[in-house]
């Protein structure tokens, strides 16, 4: 029965001496990631921020089913014809070179999705240059 209670003592006693000395500083030093608060661009820092606007600009203007597209197709400057082994596309081409366009069409859907993720990533740019 001592031996029961000697065992709980020095137990207990592990245990609070554990508790005592245990890390009560949670405030955390990030290497990870750089923090909004401490950001500060400097001019070597720039050619990485701008640019991914300047990126998605590329996408958005030679993209496949792009704006391009949207633009040539229409126009009688370009015609994309079926080939016997594809390209028909489910006939989006002749509908845009005819006119005749509906709401499946990928081309302005493509063109907007691009043109709206160039606009946000620009915003972005923005933001972070004005703190």
């Amino acid at each position: 029965m001592k031996k029961t209670i000697s065992n709980y003592i020095k137990a207990g006693s592990v245990i609070l001496m554990a508790l005592l000395n245990s890390c009560t500083n949670l405030d955390e030093e990030v290497f990870s990631e750089v923090l909004p608060a401490q950001f500060k661009p400097t001019e070597k820092n720039l050619p990485s921020i701008i640019a991914p606007p300047y990126a998605s600009l590329r996408t958005l203007m030679c993209g496949w089913q792009g704006y391009f597209d949207l633009q040539e197709e229409p126009a009688d400057c370009i015609i994309t014809p079926v080939r016997p082994n594809g390209w028909d596309d489910g006939g989006t081409y002749r509908r845009m070179h005819q006119h005749t366009w509906t709401t499946q069409e990928w081309q302005p859907y493509n063109t907007w999705q691009n043109a709206f993720s160039s606009i946000n990533k620009a915003n972005m740019v923005i933001s972070q240059l004005e703190l």
